[in-house]
């Protein structure tokens, strides 16, 4: 008697630098609408007790578009863009911060990611900024206030909790995700064409094709200067089959 047995095999074939994909360079409006807010946070929150004097804010896009097939029909093809926020503050001085670590203390998150909205829009991505600022310095000054009251003088090493470094800047000309409809079509038929070739065995139980682009833009800014926006586009795509053996 036969056996049911499925075996699973998945060429990657390919993953590569695909910024050749994408269409013409676009004006990026977001790095101005982050920097502007940095500046009025820092600003303000540098007047505070206990004061800010670092402040960072890191923003990950991502713009997907992704066609999947099998047996020569297309069974999903979508598009999709999200954006994160990371903030990061800290709270007193490079020497003592709201990070520092106590013996007998356990590690604890000093940031944490939030969605942004999509469109350029500088009041709605500003409060949503100042909303998350807003968090993490409340959270960061209980931090600093309970590790102050805490540590004794003694307990105190040479080395500072932060190093004040040179501000770097550099950005890469943004890029938009975006297919023509013959160029889509172009990868639909590729892979209901390669998902159809599965037909061909009737030994085979799943034959699956899929292909996907992302472009990955990452935005860092920083209260000491830094400015740095850089691309990480790429394709791949993928074939995976399951079959039946002896």
């Amino acid at each position: 008697m036969r056996k049911q047995t499925a075996i699973l095999f998945t060429l990657f074939v390919a993953s590569f630098q695909a910024s050749v994909l994408f269409a013409n360079p676009t004006s990026d409006d977001l790095s101005v609408i982050v920097e502007e807010e940095l500046a009025r946070e820092m600003d303000a929150l540098s007047q505070l007790s206990p004061k800010v004097y670092y402040l960072s804010y890191r923003v990950d896009e991502s713009q997907n578009w992704s066609v999947r097939g099998s047996f020569g029909n297309i069974i999903q093809a979508e598009g999709a863009k999200t954006r994160y926020l990371t903030t990061l503050l800290r709270v007193g001085s490079p020497a003592f911060d709201n990070t520092h670590m106590i013996k007998g203390d356990q590690a604890s998150l000093m940031y944490s990611a939030s969605l942004l909205p999509l469109e350029n829009k500088p009041e709605a991505i500003q409060q949503e900024i100042w909303r998350q600022t807003d968090k993490a310095y409340k959270q960061a000054k209980s931090d600093y206030l309970a590790k102050q009251n805490k540590i004794k003088p003694e307990e105190l090493d040479e080395v500072a909790d932060f190093s004040e470094e040179t501000p770097h800047t550099y950005s890469e000309p943004a890029i938009a995700v975006q297919f023509s409809t013959d160029e889509e079509e172009k990868w639909k038929q590729l892979v209901r064409t390669c998902s159809a070739s599965f037909l061909s065995d009737p030994d085979i139980m799943e034959g699956n094709v899929s292909f996907e682009y992302t472009a990955n833009r990452k935005y860092f800014l920083s209260s000491e200067g830094s400015n740095i926006v850089q691309n990480m586009p790429y394709a791949r795509f993928v074939i995976s089959g399951t079959i039946k053996t002896d």
